[in-house]
Order: C-alpha cells, then structure tokens, then sequence
C-alpha cells in the first residue's frame, strides 16, 4: 500500500518535532541570557546620561569662567550695571554682548555656549531650565535642570540623581559637591 505524500511528510515531522523538555531548556537558556543582558543595558543607558551630564556641566562652568574673564569678573547674572539679571542669563551664555555684559547682536564677545544644554536626569519639561538662589549647593527638587548659586556664582545639575561628584572651581571640599546618583 501506498502513503501519500502528504502523510509521509507528517510522519517525518512528528519525528523531527522537539519535545517538550527540549523548548523547556532552550527558554531557560533564553531566560538566563536576557537576565544576564538587560541589566547591563539599562546601566550603559544611565552611565551615558551620567557622562552627557558631566560634560556638559563642564563645558558650562569653563564657558561661565571665560566669560566672567571677558567681562572684569562678572558673572553672566549681572547685566552691564552690575545689577542681577537671571531672566537673560542663558541669553548671555549663548548670545554675544559687549565687554560691559550688555546684550548686542553685533556685541564682540561670545557667543560662549551654541546651545544651552538639558539635564538629562531632569524632567523634559523643565531640562534646561535653571533656578538661582543664594545655597552653595543645589535643592536637588527636579524643579529645574539647573541651579546657580548666586553666592558662588557656580553652577550644579538640580536633580535626584545623576548630579556627579565633579570638583568646582577653586574648592575641594567634597561636602559642597552635588549629590552623586550611584551612592
């Protein structure tokens, strides 16, 4: 008697098919691996936040400290009367004013920064913005992507977490360093 040849294909399937123990161990394989593997993906994911957070943190303070250099020991929160002026703040970074600090389009210093620069640990919303008060360290509130102490004129990520250890200018007391997200 003759098979068919569509019966005799299902007898070979039947034979080639894997057990159930089988998928069970190929699972557990895939399984371990994916333990073994997304965590380490989520951590390279918060350590390129971390690094883009301190790069940008040190560009920034270079730039505010070439910038105070330009304009006799000002600080881009004084405007050319010497009077405190957070509203143009950022504008002074990144546009160009005059060696008195006044903002003018065709002023001959700056711009010190093309873009200003979000906190990446911060809320998008708020990333770039920046509170000012008179603390020598940041609320860390997520309020805002950024806090400058008008005290030292240094600026600090205003985050929970990933604002890193980095040494501010002239001060090496690490009490006065911005919280670091790891510990």
């Amino acid at each position: 008697m003759r098979t068919s040849f569509f019966a005799a294909g299902l007898k070979k399937m039947r034979n080639a098919a894997f057990t159930t123990v089988e998928m069970l161990i190929v699972v557990m394989v895939i399984s371990i691996l994916a333990m073994i593997v997304v965590p380490k993906y989520l951590n390279a994911s918060n350590d390129a936040r971390d690094s883009a957070l301190m790069s940008d943190l040190q560009a920034m303070r270079t730039q505010i400290q070439i910038y105070k250099a330009h304009h006799m020991g000002k600080g881009p929160e004084y405007d050319e009367y010497g009077v405190l002026d957070t509203d143009n703040y950022i504008k002074r970074l990144t546009g160009k004013t005059t060696n008195s600090g006044k903002l003018d389009p065709d002023g001959e210093m700056g711009p010190y920064l093309d873009t200003w620069p979000e906190n990446p640990f911060a809320p998008t919303a708020t990333a770039a913005n920046i509170t000012f008060g008179e603390s020598r360290s940041t609320p860390r509130d997520n309020s805002t992507g950024w806090y400058v102490s008008l005290t030292t004129g240094i600026i600090y990520p205003n985050t929970i977490k990933g604002a890193l250890n980095l040494p501010t200018p002239g001060n090496s007391d690490a009490s006065d360093q911005p919280y670091n997200g790891r510990g």
